[in-house]
């Protein structure tokens, strides 16, 4: 529930123009991905994102007692010198990270293309499946298996 506010957060301040999000297209512009206390915040790398994303991070520590943890955080650039990285990793007390890395055990930063990029989604599901495999089978199922 807490990560809710952390959302209408990021939101708030999108609609009001203070932070600005990753514009995909004409129309589509993304500024937050979440899935229960993983989450990636999308935005230009401005001086005004930057105070803005410290701001809201502050006010969603006070608001619901939950500490954001900046030394586990990166932060990464994509067409952002060297200097205005290592200024804003300064800036927000967090890491620069290299891509492509792994979030929700999916590479991200890398081409979707790429058949590495699918390898260990690809051994996780045969994994996954191979202990379920016979595990809710009937003895009748189990049979037509081993045959």
């Amino acid at each position: 529930m807490a990560m809710e506010e952390l959302t209408a957060l990021i939101h708030k301040v999108v609609s009001q123009s203070y932070f600005q999000g990753f514009q995909v297209n004409e129309e589509e512009t993304i500024d937050i991905l979440q899935l229960a206390d993983d989450t990636i915040v999308l935005g230009i790398g401005s001086h005004e994102n930057q105070w803005c994303l410290k701001f809201i991070l502050r006010g969603f520590d006070l608001m619901s007692g939950l500490k954001v943890n900046l030394c586990k955080s990166n932060l990464y650039g994509i067409n952002m010198g060297e200097w205005n990285l290592e200024g804003a990793s300064t800036f927000l007390s967090c890491n620069i990270g290299k891509l492509p890395f792994k979030f929700l055990g999916v590479m991200v930063g890398d081409s979707p293309r790429r058949c590495g990029m699918w390898k260990d989604v690809i051994s996780n599901c045969r994994r996954k499946l191979t202990a379920w495999r016979g595990r809710y089978l009937s003895l009748g199922g189990r049979v037509v298996l081993i045959n």
